[in-house]
């Protein structure tokens, strides 16, 4: 028996050549499902897995004793190191990734969608650390300039009257002077 899973036309082509490039090199070692076949039809990319028996760990390890566990785990971190043996980063592993039979004890790490090396992700990240450090520059020098704009107008001297014109506080003298006609 074999399980296929279709990859969609809206799924990145560089992700899925990824993907079926790592499944090769892992060759099916050390818990990682093996790739059978890739074929392409009616728009779909599709990869052939063997079909392995899985039961769902949020319905077993409530009721599993500690050992099962143990060895569960022992299973995964098995499959992680021979990913990381490679430089692969898996990048998504969660239960559901990680398709495993209690009762034989076989486990097989799955969905390789996200995955990525090692130089990919430190190229990523400096290429964002760049791109955020561009960003914070940009901010800075418009918070500088605001600035710089807020200390123009507070250091703008109001201009001196000259002898014989009024300004608002001598308005204001001559107003509160004289009776208030409204009373």
């Amino acid at each position: 028996h074999y399980a296929l899973k279709y990859l969609l036309p809206i799924v990145k082509p560089s992700r899925i050549i990824r993907e079926i490039k790592i499944l090769r090199d892992l060759n099916g070692e050390c818990n990682i499902i093996p790739l059978t076949g890739v074929f392409q039809g009616n728009g779909h990319i599709v990869m052939i897995m063997p079909m392995r028996t899985n039961h769902r760990f949020s319905e077993i390890y409530q009721v599993c004793p500690f050992n099962l566990i143990r060895t569960y785990m022992k299973n995964l971190l098995y499959a992680l190191a021979r990913v990381h043996q490679d430089n692969i980063i898996h990048r998504d592993v969660k239960p559901s990734n990680f398709v495993y039979d209690f009762r034989t004890g076989n486990g097989s790490l799955v969905d390789f969608g996200l995955s990525q090396s090692e130089s990919e992700i430190k190229r990523a990240i400096i290429y964002y650390r760049e791109k955020i450090d561009r960003l914070w520059k940009k901010m800075e020098e418009f918070s500088n300039q605001k600035e710089n704009d807020s200390t123009e107008l507070i250091n703008q001297k109001t201009p001196k009257r000259k002898l014989g014109e009024e300004g608002f506080d001598d308005q204001e003298k001559k107003l509160s002077s004289k009776k208030a006609i409204f009373m």
